[in-house]
C-alpha cells in the first residue's frame, strides 16, 4: 500500500545512509523520486529474479532477505531492520536481478529509490558511494564466515550464530535482554540450515545450559558471552 512519502531531509534514522551521507539538497532530491510503501507481515518486497528497478530502505519494521539452495529450499542470509538498506545485492552485470528475496517478518514501512536516481547520488556523492562500497566489503565478509561456519561447525554452535544474529540486527527489548523480535522456529531453522527438529533440539539444548531462557516463542539472551563463545 503506498502511504505518504517521509521526508529524507530532517529524518532522524542514523542507520540510514542516505540520511548519514547525503546533504539536503540531494535529500530533497531522493524524497521527490522515491515511493513508500507499508507492507504487512510475510509479504514479498522483492523476489529472487526480478530484475533491479531500485533499491529499498527500510524506515520501520523487520524483514528477512533469502535465497533458494539447489534443492529448492530456503536459506536466511540475514535479517534487516531500521534504516536497512535492501537491494544492494542485484547491481552489477547487464541485466542486473535480484540474487535473493525479501520478505517482511511484521508490518513494514519500506521506501523504494528508482535506479537513476540511486545511480546519480553515488556518482555526485564520493562518500555515498565510499560508505556503500565498505558497507559491501562488510558484508561480504560476515558472508566468508557464515559459509565457512555453515560447513564446519557443529548445528548447536550455528544455532547460537543464528540468535546473536537476531539480537544485533533487532536489539533487545528492556534490561532482560529479551529479542526485540523473536524469529520463528521456521525462520531461525533457514538461518541455520539446519531442520526444524534439529533447531528444537539445540534451543532446548541452549536452555538446557542457561544461555538462554524461552518464554513460550520469545526467547531471552541469559548468558550472551557464553553464547559468543558458542558462534565463535
Amino acid at each position: 500500500m503506498i502511504v505518504d512519502k517521509i521526508n529524507c531531509v530532517g529524518c532522524n534514522k542514523k542507520k540510514c545512509i542516505i540520511n548519514k551521507y547525503c546533504g539536503d539538497d540531494l535529500k530533497s532530491v531522493i524524497t521527490e523520486a522515491k515511493q513508500d510503501f507499508l507492507i504487512e507481515a510475510e509479504q514479498v518486497i522483492f523476489k529472487e529474479g526480478q530484475k533491479v528497478l531500485g533499491i529499498y530502505l527500510i524506515y520501520s519494521g523487520k524483514v528477512k532477505v533469502l535465497n533458494t539452495l539447489g534443492n529448492k529450499q530456503e536459506s536466511i542470509i540475514r535479517f534487516a531492520s531500521d534504516g536497512d538498506i535492501l537491494g544492494h545485492r542485484g547491481y552489477g552485470g547487464k541485466d542486473p536481478v535480484y540474487p535473493v528475496s525479501a520478505i517482511t517478518l511484521e508490518r513494514s514501512h519500506v521506501a523504494f529509490i528508482p535506479n537513476e536516481v540511486f545511480m546519480n547520488a553515488l556518482q555526485t556523492n564520493a562518500e555515498l558511494c565510499f560508505s556503500l562500497m565498505m558497507f559491501y566489503a562488510d558484508e561480504l565478509k560476515k558472508s566468508e564466515i557464515r559459509t565457512a561456519k555453515q560447513i564446519y561447525m557443529p548445528t548447536l554452535n550455528r544455532i547460537a550464530a543464528s540468535l546473536l544474529m537476531a539480537a544485533d540486527t533487532f536489539g533487545y527489548a528492556g534490561k532482560t535482554k529479551k529479542l526485540a523480535f523473536s524469529p520463528s522456529r521456521t525462520d531461525l531453522a533457514k538461518m541455520t540450515n539446519t531442520t526444524y527438529a534439529s533447531l528444537i533440539r539445540g534451543i532446548k539444548e541452549l536452555e538446557g545450559k542457561k544461555y538462554i531462557t524461552l518464554q513460550k516463542k520469545e526467547i531471552i539472551i541469559s548468558n550472551e558471552e557464553k553464547l559468543r563463545e558458542l558462534a565463535m
